[in-house]
């Protein structure tokens, strides 16, 4: 008898953070309706974090830099004009 493989816990946590990552892109995109602005602006913010700028949200343990810029538009922490220049809300 051939038996499919129950998936592992690995692969189900794996398709529950896309799924969860989904939630917030589209939850910004809600925010910043163009979508090459906010690829544009994310990626700005996504260098800015990784050459070492402090998250304006409480990131987790395992929070990605994308998820962080994503979180900083929802949560009103970063603004994005239409040309795709982010700036700090104060």
């Amino acid at each position: 008898m051939n038996l499919a493989p129950y998936p592992s816990a690995s692969a189900a946590s794996g398709s529950l953070q896309r799924l969860m990552q989904s939630h917030i892109l589209d939850e910004a995109a809600k925010i910043v309706t163009d979508p090459l602005v906010l690829v544009n602006a994310v990626s700005k913010r996504v260098r800015q974090l990784s050459k070492g700028q402090r998250p304006m949200v409480e990131t987790g343990v395992r929070a990605d830099l994308a998820d962080t810029a994503l979180r900083e538009i929802i949560e009103g922490k970063l603004a994005v004009r239409s040309d795709g220049e982010i700036v700090p809300v104060l």
